[in-house]
């Protein structure tokens, strides 16, 4: 939502602009031939009082000619320079119209249409103080619009193109992914507690599947300490040691139990409930801790 928002506001300040420099253009060149016209008709006046030889006064009849045409193909070229900037106002109008629906601005947007129309009604390009009144408008509408800035180094867990923990935990605990998704958009936002909550809510469907793929029973209220040393670390020490493949899974949960003692350590809690606040620094060592431990299971299980 937030990328939506500084886009929308940078096609309707590109918009606006190529408005205000299309207005500012045409009033210098029907100035300009305005003028023409009128020194055109001044000279032809000039001409027919002059009591000179024939051969100049053909002279001069010819530059006054000349003249003329020169003023008509000024003319025809600022006529297809204000059809080609009507079609450029066309446009800029639909664009702003457009993002206004996106920002929800629907004052300024009652206020474009009425310019819209008028335009279309009478062919004439809009005064510059409509358009100005439009601009004051929408950035009034835009004071009550509250927006959020993301640095480069946290949009990635917001914006999340990619899985934040990867196709694997995906995969392998798909009740977790919207804990994991809220996890990653409140550590971009600053919501560092709300994050470690969200973590911890993934934490403990990994851990019932890890409890469940041992044997283990785990109570509602165990603590750490007592799920990783009477509960996991037992069941880990029984796991059969005679085979290779039987000591290579045994290493595995050895290693999944480190992981998961990392977890502990990063909470700063030895209940099963986060602390009562985490700063941002904290809220990120617990999200690296959670997601070396859940890719590390979702590989195991």
């Amino acid at each position: 939502m937030i990328e939506i928002y500084a886009n929308s506001l940078f096609i309707i300040g590109e918009a606006l602009s190529s408005i205000h420099l299309q207005l500012n253009m045409n009033p210098s060149q029907k100035q300009f031939s305005q003028m023409l016209s009128s020194q055109l008709v001044s000279l032809k006046t000039e001409i027919s009082g002059f009591f000179v030889g024939r051969s100049l006064r053909t002279r001069m009849e010819d530059a006054a000619s000349e003249l003329g045409k020169a003023k008509d193909n000024y003319d025809e070229v600022l006529e297809n320079s204000c059809i080609v900037n009507k079609k450029q106002l066309t446009n800029s109008i639909m664009l702003i119209n457009s993002q206004l629906i996106i920002l929800g601005l629907n004052v300024s947007d009652v206020l474009l249409q009425r310019i819209s129309d008028r335009f279309i009604e009478t062919g004439d390009m809009p005064p510059a103080a409509d358009i100005l009144e439009l601009t004051v408008r929408i950035r009034d509408e835009l004071a009550y619009r509250k927006c959020l800035f993301i640095d480069n180094v946290k949009s990635k867990y917001y914006e999340q193109k990619d899985l934040l923990f990867g196709q694997g935990v995906a995969d392998s605990f798909s009740s977790a992914g919207y804990d994991i998704d809220e996890a990653g958009k409140c550590y971009a936002l600053g919501r560092s507690t709300a994050c470690v909550f969200h973590l911890m809510r993934v934490v403990e469907i990994a851990l019932r599947a890890l409890c469940a793929a041992l044997d283990v029973e785990l109570s509602p209220n165990a603590n750490w300490l007592t799920i990783l040393n009477t509960k996991l670390a037992p069941a880990i020490d029984r796991l059969p040691n005679n085979t290779e493949p039987e000591r290579e899974r045994r290493k595995d949960m050895q290693l999944t139990h480190t992981h998961l003692h990392a977890v502990r350590l990063a909470l700063r809690n030895d209940t099963m409930h986060p602390k009562a606040t985490y700063t941002d620094e904290e809220a990120g060592e617990v999200l690296r801790h959670v997601e070396t431990f859940m890719k590390h299971l979702a590989e195991r299980l």
